[in-house]
């Protein structure tokens, strides 16, 4: 993660999204999450934020958060030295073991380059989550992911497409907005909206 960071530096990117449950790991059950879970005092946030301020870039990361013996599926968002932090409110039925549900469909940032709404997941299949973010002004939906568990390792390109990132790109499309789709494993990429229009144009970029 902090090769990255400082990679993303090098470049001059303002926003590096990175994906779901990417500090610590992805948990299979209660037990697991509970050993792999980071509280929002852990000397790694004030380490990862001064990392970010000296790369001018803002970070974005999902992780399992603990705080009060409760579990969150979570993300940190560290920007220009402060920290924001999104609690997962719409869960899988797997999430729904360990974690908790947040009581905040969405988290909005507004920064110097745009209005960023924050989702995690699984979120980006729920219609109302990015309805809301674009109703509320934002410009970029930042979406940090596992996978889709339908996408297995190895599938042809065509079907990760299909089954991992067409949401993302659907939600660009129906609400005028950019989608940042960050995942683990399969295809992550970037989508602006082209209004179903052929040839198809949205992918502005993928990694």
């Amino acid at each position: 993660i902090k090769q990255t960071i400082c990679q993303a530096g090098k470049r001059g990117n303002r926003l590096l999204i990175l994906p779901e449950l990417v500090l610590g790991g992805v948990p299979e059950n209660l037990k697991q999450a509970q050993r792999i879970a980071i509280r929002a005092d852990d000397p790694v946030w004030p380490e990862l934020s001064d990392l970010a301020v000296e790369n001018h870039v803002d970070v974005i990361l999902g992780f399992v958060l603990e705080e009060n013996g409760k579990l969150w599926n979570a993300a940190e968002c560290l920007c220009d030295g402060t920290r924001h932090r999104y609690r997962k409110s719409h869960l899988t039925r797997r999430e729904a073991q360990w974690a908790e549900a947040g009581d905040q469909a969405g988290l909005i940032l507004d920064r110097p380059y745009g209005r960023i709404g924050i989702l995690l997941g699984s979120e980006i299949m729920v219609m109302e989550v990015p309805r809301l973010l674009a109703n509320s002004g934002c410009d970029i939906f930042a979406v940090p992911a596992v996978k889709n568990p339908n996408c297995l390792s190895g599938c042809p390109e065509a079907q990760q497409a299909r089954e991992n990132y067409h949401p993302a790109r659907v939600r660009a499309n129906e609400n005028n907005t950019y989608t940042a789709f960050a995942v683990q494993e399969g295809i992550s990429g970037i989508f602006g909206p082209d209004m179903f229009l052929e040839p198809r144009d949205e992918v502005l970029l993928r990694e």
